[in-house]
């Protein structure tokens, strides 16, 4: 009885389960889309928020303070999208017109000043940081949705090293970088647009898509990547025919080709800087061997970068940067590793495009992301076109992906090979990536309080690139303009010292360097040591003696000279050095205005009167301009034109310091007038 019974209870547990008695697998919640997009707006603002009050740093004050455009908010959108972007802080005529063509970021700068006035800047910094976590959200649906929807867990991956990733701080927590951020947000918004229509065979979709490339062109121009992107997805990851992925990205080259005849029409096609010497055109002068060699040398170093970010700079300059040749190692390790590597990814995309290979996930990744990669940096690389630029971490913000994908995809593939009897080496990888989240988190962080404003970063980054002469000039700028504030005589000379040891070892690395004499020249000035002022400007006009900068400093050393003479009664000494500084500054009114003083005091009043004239003429709201013209008449006895230039002085300023002794003489003339 006892066997027949548990006969019984065996029959009843072997009976087969159907499969809707199996409860459904519960999705781990990574694979959760929506948790995705929440964790991605959640790192952004943990890893950004101290930017929120950061101020503006390097090139913010040329897209956004000091330009005109960007200043008049929503009345200046025309003009940013009708002139080269940087019209509006260089003016009219400027040698380094036709060179940029990248509105959209401008425009959205301009519609925030509209908006908020001078409140922008925090609100600004925001939408720096949302702009990344949408980017994140996007990368997340392209891989999870399309692209490896079977290995979710690529998708959430590479949006985490995305998204911490310490390279990206210069795109994200300088303001100016949006043109990176807005260009890569667009294409992967066209990709996933483009990859809809395939789904659902509606042409709005592509209409979308394109609509979006066209804002990423306009963002910057290396927008124009996604036609070489869009038909490697397409081919790898769609399986369409040379001739379906022909016909679309045709479209897109439709598109990029309106771009450039638009860019043409405004700006033309030049992107070179035109400056002769390593700062400003680095390659200038390098043979053709130095400058592939020096370029792949770039290349590795940018590859380091992305895997090893540290320590990160603003400044990658001569003498940092230098030419290089293939003898050297890094040089030719970097141009074997980029050219077998595409060459690899190509074969094995022949071989798709043949039907010879059947991809596995793992293998079409591998392929995509080199190829990515090698399209991505083609541009900013230097080899075709000159950028102005040679090495940048904001280069690299749509390079990264790429990286950070092939980085996921390596995790993933080695999770899934490893058996269950080796759990021990998941426990490792999993403990490695959350290091390397972790370690990315810190940084980033730290690195977005370097951003908070311009002598913050310098001063941060002065020793990182020792040999970077942008980087040791501001240095030497930084603690001048320290130095300057300082009510202390003892700290004024102690940051005056450390500004003299930088700015000594920028001119001792390249005495070319126009723009460290000037400075020099500068720490003279605010040492009141006037003839090493003098003799910093001067080096700088052997370099270049139309220099700006040089012309106008020199015509204020010997503004100062003349004012020195004045005051040991030196009147003709005093004339001969007003006179030399119109010869370096002839626009400038101030200058007229002390030459017509020092003509006055030399008994030579139809000269004083001429100047003073040109000076009104030139900036007629100046009220001392006008004194000055009405005192040189009242030397000469013409107490009618004395009195007028001191009405006129009057209007400007009724609080003028010498309104008591015009008065008598302008009381005079109006009782006059009234008799006639």
């Amino acid at each position: 009885m006892h066997s027949a019974q548990s006969s019984k209870n065996l029959n009843l547990s072997s009976k087969p389960i159907s499969k809707t008695q199996i409860p459904p697998k519960k999705p781990a919640w990574w694979q959760n889309l929506y948790i995705g997009f929440i964790l991605a707006f959640i790192l952004s603002i943990a890893a950004y928020w101290t930017t929120l009050k950061n101020q503006y740093a390097l090139d913010d004050y040329v897209s956004i303070v000091q330009n005109k455009f960007t200043q008049k908010g929503f009345a200046g959108i025309k003009d940013l999208l009708l002139h080269d972007s940087l019209r509006g802080y260089l003016g009219e005529g400027s040698e380094f017109e036709a060179r940029y063509y990248r509105p959209l970021s401008f425009v959205t700068f301009a519609i925030e000043i509209g908006i908020w006035k001078d409140k922008a800047l925090p609100k600004s910094h925001l939408i720096n940081i949302l702009l990344l976590a949408i980017t994140g959200c996007l990368i997340l649906v392209l891989l999870v949705r399309y692209l490896h929807p079977e290995q979710k867990e690529i998708g959430f991956l590479t949006m985490l090293f995305f998204i911490l990733h310490p390279i990206h701080t210069e795109a994200v927590a300088n303001l100016k970088g949006r043109d990176e951020v807005l260009t890569f947000l667009f294409m992967l918004l066209s990709l996933l647009l483009l990859l809809r229509y395939l789904e659902k065979k509606n042409y709005r979709w592509i209409v979308f898509s394109c609509i979006s490339f066209f804002l990423a062109m306009l963002s910057k121009e290396n927008g124009v990547n996604l036609i070489g992107i869009i038909p490697l997805m397409l081919l790898l990851y769609r399986r369409l025919t040379l001739g379906k992925v022909f016909q679309i990205t045709s479209i897109y080259l439709s598109i990029a080709i309106l771009f450039i005849l638009l860019r043409y029409r405004i700006v033309g096609f030049t992107l070179a800087n035109p400056s002769q010497d390593y700062i400003g055109n680095f390659y200038y002068a390098a043979s053709l061997h130095e400058k592939l060699a020096t370029i792949f040398w770039i290349l590795g170093r940018y590859l380091k970068m992305l895997f090893f970010p540290h320590p990160l700079s603003w400044h990658y300059y001569y003498r940092e940067i230098y030419y290089q040749t293939f003898a050297n190692p890094k040089a030719l390790i970097s141009l074997l590793l980029h050219i077998g590597a595409g060459a690899w990814a190509l074969y094995y995309t022949f071989l798709s495009i043949r039907k010879k290979v059947v991809f596995n996930p793992y293998l079409r990744a591998r392929v995509f992301c080199i190829l990515f990669y090698l399209i991505s940096i083609f541009l900013i690389s230097n080899l075709v076109v000159n950028i102005g630029g040679y090495v940048g971490e904001r280069f690299l913000y749509q390079a990264s992906f790429a990286v950070c994908l092939g980085v996921a995809v390596g995790v993933s593939a080695f999770m899934n090979a490893i058996n269950k009897q080796r759990l021990i080496w998941k426990q490792i990888v999993m403990a490695s990536v959350g290091g390397v989240v972790l370690l990315f988190f810190i940084q980033t962080s730290s690195r977005c309080k370097d951003w908070k404003d311009n002598h913050t970063l310098f001063l941060a980054d002065r020793d990182k690139c020792p040999d970077s002469v942008m980087g040791t000039k501001a240095a030497a700028l930084a603690y001048r303009e320290l130095g300057e504030k300082a009510s202390d005589p003892q700290e004024r000379e102690r940051y005056f010292q450390l500004s003299e040891k930088y700015i000594n070892h920028t001119l001792k690395v390249a005495p070319f360097f126009i723009d460290a004499w000037v400075e020099k020249g500068l720490l003279a000035y605010a040492r009141k040591n006037l003839d090493e002022e003098e003799y910093c400007y001067k080096q700088g006009e052997k370099i270049n003696p139309r220099h700006g900068n040089v012309r106008n400093n020199l015509a204020k050393v010997y503004i100062t000279r003349a004012q020195n003479a004045q005051n040991q009664n030196d009147l003709a000494k005093a004339l001969m050095f007003a006179r030399k500084a119109r010869e370096y500054a002839p626009q400038d009114p101030a200058v007229y205005s002390n030459l017509g003083l020092y003509f006055a005091l030399n008994q030579q009043l139809d000269s004083a009167i001429f100047n003073y004239k040109i000076a009104v003429q030139t900036a007629p709201h100046n009220a001392d301009h006008w004194y000055g013209l009405g005192w040189a008449y009242y030397q000469a006895q013409n107490m009618t034109e004395a009195a007028k230039a001191w009405i006129q002085t009057l209007q400007i300023n009724p609080n003028h310091s010498q309104k008591e002794g015009m008065m008598p003489t302008i009381q005079q003339y109006l009782k006059n007038k009234q008799k006639q």
